[in-house]
């Protein structure tokens, strides 16, 4: 599936908008470091679905070239 660009610029926004929102909301309630906690677990939830198909996607095609999963990570570490 492919997210057009547009739909994620307003993704980006939206979320933008309502952390900033929510932070004033709350912060006399939930201490900072909870707070960006929260943030940060509600930003993985939403892109780490979209992130995992194109990677997905990706392996798929590094494993066909180079064989194997392990040999392709252990050169990009090495050598980048």
């Amino acid at each position: 599936m492919k997210f057009p660009p547009q739909l994620l610029l307003i993704l980006a926004t939206l979320l933008w908008g309502g952390n900033f929102v929510i932070g004033r909301a709350v912060s006399g309630d939930i201490p900072p470091i909870t707070l960006a906690f929260l943030r940060w677990i509600v930003a993985f939830l939403v892109f780490f679905p979209i992130a995992y198909q194109r990677t997905k996607k990706r392996m798929a095609i590094t494993e066909t070239a180079f064989g194997c999963r392990h040999c392709f990570s252990t050169y990009r570490s090495c050598c980048v």
